[in-house]
């Protein structure tokens, strides 16, 4: 089961089973760019850009700490302690690991979003650098950073890219098939709902929810599932947002919270009744 949800994850790469050991599990180099790729919010290695962008976050990660300075003299890309142990990779390792996928989503995390989730692993990684407010100000840095992450892509072969794109092709086309399927279809105030908005705020304060930021993030969930992105999984018997959205779970934990931070669409929609506000619109996936 493990190696089989590696070797997805993994499937777009050149040599899936070189980064995998023979008890099925990551090889080291690979689970810390995954480690990483999570961290700054880069989803997966499937372009130069994807490869550029992830380089440039890393670079507003750790540059301060001075730990991407031996790439200039025994190419080493970057040295860090991760759960109290040292590690380290070259760039040969990240181009091994081009075609890797960390989530299904579509799209990276925005950069103005991303650095938020480095907080998590605050723990685990010991050599971060948390000044980012002020770097992603600082008109210099941000130039350093894109010189960095240039000069490293300089690195990869034209062969590597090539190869590349037959790997990566059948998750192309996934990704690509859902684009065409599904509009990116987001709430809006000016946007018409199933009911009048003013109904819904009064219902949903009737329920107990009382500021404006909780009632649009309850309105953005009733208008994606209405419009049949939030869908329900048999086999985990709970509904979940389509990956074709940009839907943030953590902004939802307020309302839900389950073990490991877990996010409960459903347990939500009970306790605020969602069945009697999507009353008039029973198209929508809500039955099932």
């Amino acid at each position: 089961m493990k190696k089989t949800f590696f070797k997805n994850l993994l499937s777009g790469t050149r040599n899936p089973e070189a980064l995998m050991d023979t008890e099925g599990e990551l090889i080291e180099s690979a689970k810390m760019v995954m480690v990483l790729m999570s961290l700054v919010g880069v989803r997966r290695l499937f372009s130069k850009e994807d490869l550029q962008e992830f380089l440039f976050r890393l670079y507003f990660a750790f540059k301060s700490n001075d730990l991407m300075d031996n790439y200039f003299t025994d190419d080493v890309l970057l040295k860090f302690t991760y759960e109290g142990y040292k590690h380290s990779f070259t760039i040969e390792d990240i181009i091994d690991c081009l075609g890797i996928e960390v989530s299904k989503k579509v799209y990276n995390r925005p950069r103005e979003v991303y650095f938020n989730e480095y907080k998590e692993l605050e723990n685990q990684i010991e050599d971060l650098d948390f000044h980012f407010e002020e770097k992603k100000q600082d008109e210099n840095f941000i130039k350093h950073a894109e010189i960095f992450s240039k000069s490293i892509l300089g690195e990869v072969k034209v062969d590597v890219w090539k190869d590349l794109e037959l790997s990566i092709k059948p998750s192309k086309d996934n990704i690509n098939e859902l684009l065409v399927k599904y509009e990116i279809d987001k709430y809006s105030d000016k946007r018409e709902l199933f009911k009048p908005r003013e109904e819904l705020v009064a219902q949903l304060k009737m329920s107990g929810v009382k500021s404006d930021e909780d009632l649009n993030l309850l309105l953005e969930l009733l208008h994606l599932w209405q419009k049949g992105y939030v869908q329900f999984n048999r086999e985990a018997e709970k509904h979940f947002v389509m990956n074709i959205c940009e839907f943030d779970y953590s902004k939802y934990q307020k309302f839900n919270r389950g073990k490991n931070g877990f996010v409960d669409l459903d347990r939500i929609a009970e306790k605020l009744d969602f069945h009697h506000l999507m009353a008039s619109d029973r198209s929508n996936g809500w039955y099932r």
